[in-house]
């Protein structure tokens, strides 16, 4: 199986997020001090990325829609022209 792995730091500390390349459905956040992969009680939660990807927009649009770091905003980009592109099993 192979994977895609994005780094991404929260308060500090690096994150991990790995999507599967088999599955659409599925991605696996790997946290700070993560047992690894294989290790008995590894897991404590399990969520679709499209329901997770779906609660954070109902939080983060009513909240602003406010990126956190604000260096990373491409200069052209728009909330509206966004939403607009999300796909229909996202919505």
């Amino acid at each position: 199986m192979r994977w895609q792995t994005l780094g991404f730091n929260k308060m500090q500390r690096k994150m991990q997020l790995e999507l599967s390349a088999d599955d659409d459905n599925v991605a696996y956040l790997i946290r700070p001090g993560h047992r690894g992969k294989g290790v008995a009680g590894g897991v404590k939660k399990q969520i679709r990325l499209r329901s997770a990807a779906r609660k954070f927009r109902e939080n983060w649009i009513p909240a602003g829609a406010n990126w956190k770091n604000s260096s990373f905003v491409p200069f052209d980009w728009n909330l509206v022209e966004q939403l607009r592109n999300i796909p229909v099993d996202y919505l």
